[in-house]
């Protein structure tokens, strides 16, 4: 169940549709540290319950999320990160909540 705009969990999930591209311009090393300084700053600035990273995507989970909260910290969060990196991997972020899952 959900209480008003509370929902049980929010799930920021990051992509990077030209990963791979970036990685043949640049260097897959430079593009994983890269994205590693971005989810680091990510998880900073949303200050997720857990965070995990896949092969082309990172996640955030907060417990008891507000989804435009949430957005919007994770929106800012990559924001900043991008102005703080060489490159700009193109992050795309998605928020679901258990509504979208189940």
């Amino acid at each position: 169940s959900t209480h008003g705009e509370q929902a049980p969990f929010g799930l920021a999930v990051i992509s990077y549709p030209n990963l791979r591209q970036m990685e043949r311009d640049h260097g897959a090393g430079f593009v994983d540290r890269t994205r590693r300084n971005l989810l680091r700053r990510a998880v900073e600035l949303v200050n997720p319950d857990i965070h995990a990273s896949g092969s082309s995507s990172d996640y955030l989970l907060a417990n008891e999320a507000d989804a435009g909260d949430l957005r919007a910290r994770a929106e800012a969060a990559l924001k900043q990160a991008a102005t703080e990196s060489a490159v700009d991997l193109e992050p795309r972020c998605e928020i679901l909540t258990a509504r979208d899952i189940f």
